[in-house]
């Protein structure tokens, strides 16, 4: 092998180092950098909407979902799969809330509860929301990478509140 072979292959060699140091470092920068902290993707959102038309109008049940969704603006790093709401479910899972907490003879400090007797039962919805994140950088919820299913927002329709978000006012959330 003659001098010019050898500068030719310590140069290849050069080059595939610099390459290996740039992918290494964009692998690194999307990883730690760009999934903890991109916008939340709502672009794949499943919608569920199951009503008997006795509580709610459609509209005002996409207002409610609006508003949540412009709330979960800090979950970087996560995307939302799904939001339902169920009427029936929602309206067991309220009628169960006040049964317990007027069964235990104490007040609870339960917000939901303290909602319903706020704006009454009729006024408040539970959404529920499944979501992905793909870093455990949803600040403030403490939520690990992969998805979470089940995740319960309550919501209170006042339209002439001043804490109201599209007519709705968040009350809660949690599993």
């Amino acid at each position: 092998m003659n001098l010019g072979d050898m500068n030719m292959l310590r140069t290849i060699a050069r080059h595939w180092k610099a390459l290996t140091v740039v992918v290494a470092l964009a692998v690194i920068a999307y990883f730690w950098i760009w999934l903890p902290y991109k916008p939340l993707d709502t672009s794949h959102t499943r919608y569920v909407i199951a009503t008997d038309g006795t509580g709610f109008m459609h509209a005002q049940i996409d207002d409610a979902i609006d508003a949540m969704l412009e709330s979960k603006q800090s979950l970087h790093g996560c995307s939302i799969d799904s939001v339902t709401f169920d009427e029936t479910r929602s309206d067991d899972m309220l009628r169960l809330e006040v049964r317990m907490v007027e069964n235990s003879g104490a007040d609870s400090g339960s917000s939901v509860y303290s909602a319903i007797r706020k704006y009454g039962i009729d006024h408040v919805a539970v959404f529920t929301t499944d979501f992905t994140c793909a870093h455990q950088s949803a600040y403030g919820y403490g939520f690990n990478r992969g998805t979470t299913t089940g995740w319960h927002d309550y919501y209170a329709y006042a339209p002439g509140s001043p804490d109201a978000e599209r007519g709705w006012v968040y009350i809660d959330s949690g599993s």
